[in-house]
């Protein structure tokens, strides 16, 4: 019998709910979980980056990541997930995921390939990258695919915006599918990948309690994002 794989799509979010929400899940989240998320227009910091270094000021908002790396510009336009599963090795997770987001992708109609350890690529160009965490005897994966993209933004909010261009699903697939059938097409993929059954769900009480505090006590405040040092150690 296939193990369940809860999907739960909390929409579009502020910045810094949404990176609560993945730090709390990565302490405390269940095993076999899929959270889908969007950003409102926002630069997201690496855990130890200065604002000066890596992103300027503008009509959107400023986060900071428990993570580390480099600074990222993120929309609505971009899907990100958070997936949390049982194992020990990042780099299998990542080669799986990245396999069923170049399937999800021809899927959708767009022809794909997975460009190992972290990158999905169409023509080239990157549309969706991952990074893992080892946490105990579970695994997060945090990943994002690109439908769309604001270039002016992307360009205007980072001060490095990195040296491979970054593509978007709409610039290869007319018409663009819709949302809903990029994350069905997802979830669909990594189910196939992972042998597992999707189950539609909701973040449970605990788990909204545990990012309202990490929320609240730290990742959503002035203190931790401008401070001159992060002030949450990076993991």
């Amino acid at each position: 019998m296939r193990r369940a794989l809860r999907i739960v799509d909390t929409g579009v979010r502020a910045s810094r709910w949404n990176v609560a929400a993945s730090a709390a899940l990565a302490e405390s989240g269940g095993e076999g979980l899929l959270r889908f998320h969007r950003y409102v227009p926002c630069v997201l910091l690496g855990n130890g980056q200065k604002l000066a270094d890596a992103a300027r000021k503008g009509p959107w908002e400023i986060a900071r990541r428990v993570t580390g790396g480099g600074a990222v510009y993120m929309d609505p336009g971009i899907l990100a997930w958070d997936l949390c599963i049982d194992g020990r090795d990042p780099t299998a997770l990542a080669a799986t995921v990245g396999k069923a987001i170049a399937a999800a992708a021809l899927r959708l109609g767009g022809a794909a390939d997975y460009v190992p350890p972290h990158d999905v690529r169409v023509a080239g160009e990157k549309i969706s990258g991952s990074s893992g965490l080892v946490l105990g005897s579970r695994l997060m994966l945090q990943g994002t695919l690109v439908a769309t993209l604001d270039r002016e933004a992307f360009a205007k909010s980072l001060v490095m915006p990195g040296s491979m261009r970054v593509a978007s699903l709409s610039e290869f697939l007319t018409p663009l599918p819709p949302m809903d059938a990029i994350m069905e097409a997802v979830a669909d993929a990594l189910c196939a990948g992972l042998d597992r059954t999707a189950v539609p769900g909701d973040l449970t009480d605990a788990e909204n309690a545990a990012i309202e505090t990490a929320y609240r006590g730290e990742i959503g405040t002035d203190a931790f994002v401008f401070g001159t040092e992060a002030s949450c150690a990076a993991f």
